[in-house]
């Protein structure tokens, strides 16, 4: 697929601005922002660069043949953002850190040695850890609530004996 005219020039417009616009949405970096907390902040801050969430929701419930290619303008920003060496690098660091969701589950897992994450379960077995995917609604497809299940068990590491903390 051929980006739009419109497209093309929004991501011209990114390679000058992108610095600035990545500053201004981490307070001078010293907000860490996840992928999608990010491309809204952008939405909100500068309405057309980017789709709002509303839309974006709005595309997820239809059909693929009837979507609009909204994502295609989030990529366009992100690629922006991680071609620029200071912005990917602090995004790269905000997308390695666990989420608030695996910090809680850290110490159900700590205590029983398992732990279901609706479509990721993450199970201790003496030094090994267990990944279990757990997609039954969709076989061999990913959807919101598997990504999600998955960041939260990805963020999971073995350390010495058995012992499991997060990253």
């Amino acid at each position: 697929m051929r980006l739009s005219e419109q497209q093309l020039e929004r991501e011209a417009r990114l390679r000058g601005d992108v610095e600035w616009i990545y500053d201004q949405l981490t307070d001078g970096l010293t907000r860490s922002l996840r992928i999608s907390e990010l491309v809204y902040a952008a939405a909100e801050r500068d309405p057309g660069l980017v789709p709002t969430r509303a839309e974006i929701d709005a595309e997820h419930r239809l059909p693929q043949k009837n979507k609009r290619g909204l994502e295609i303008d989030q990529g366009i920003f992100l690629a922006q953002v991680f071609a620029h060496p200071r912005c990917g690098s602090h995004l790269v660091h905000a997308m390695s850190q666990p989420k608030p969701e695996a910090l809680a589950a850290l110490a159900e897992f700590g205590r029983s040695g398992a732990i279901d994450l609706g479509p990721v379960r993450l199970d201790r077995r003496d030094r090994v850890g267990q990944v279990t995917l757990q997609n039954h609604a969709f076989l061999n497809a990913e959807d919101g609530a598997w990504a999600t299940g998955e960041v939260m068990g990805s963020r999971t590491r073995t350390y010495g004996r058995g012992r499991f903390l997060s990253k």
